[in-house]
């Protein structure tokens, strides 16, 4: 049960952490890339793809990564 609590810990301080970068002044696409690395941090995946909506020209488009 601890290791649960603390695993719930961690995912909401990496999205406390995503959504204050978010909301910062920096790049797109510096943000995206620590939007990325912050998803390797919490879940044990090997890929992780980022789907972006861009409502003003109707597109989606993609950001992926892989882990080193």
């Amino acid at each position: 049960m601890y290791a649960k609590l603390e695993m719930n810990q961690s995912r909401n301080s990496a999205l406390t952490e995503i959504v204050k970068k978010a909301s910062s002044d920096e790049d797109v696409n510096t943000i995206i890339e620590f939007i990325i690395k912050k998803t390797y941090q919490v879940i044990a995946v090997e890929r992780v793809t980022l789907f972006i909506v861009d409502e003003l020209r109707q597109e989606l488009w993609c950001r992926y990564g892989m882990k080193e």
